[in-house]
């Protein structure tokens, strides 16, 4: 099936507590470039669910669903204190949380209030 169909099947498989086939649907669209389903198998990874934890994977699959525009892909990178360059792309993407964290950080008060009616 497509991507977001695999996605789809993997929200309903984890909601049925097949985490395990969850976890599969999820890679599989993740594979085809789906962002999203990056970060939710690389949630997987991160807690054990479904799979083997394995937090270095994990972080890859984060990066590959930051590459793919997953806005909260980015910001799970900045908040695991992977760079502050996650936190620039998260925010650029419009995610309310890393707007609000990138406006703490900025220069004037003219760019927070920017970056907050974005948020």
């Amino acid at each position: 099936g497509s991507a977001d169909a695999m996605l789809n099947v993997g929200v309903l498989r984890y909601n049925s507590g097949d985490l395990a086939g969850a976890a599969a649907c999820w890679r599989e669209a993740a594979q085809r470039g789906k962002g999203n389903a990056c970060r939710y198998y690389a949630r997987c990874l991160m807690r054990g669910e479904g799979v083997r934890e394995d937090r270095a994977a994990a972080t890859r699959w984060l990066k590959k669903g930051a590459s793919a525009g997953d806005a909260s892909s980015a910001y799970s990178l900045y908040l695991a204190g992977e760079s502050d360059r996650y936190l620039a792309m998260a925010a650029a993407s419009g995610h309310a949380a890393a707007c609000v964290d990138l406006a703490k950080t900025a220069s004037s008060s003219r760019e927070a209030l920017k970056l907050l009616r974005r948020a």
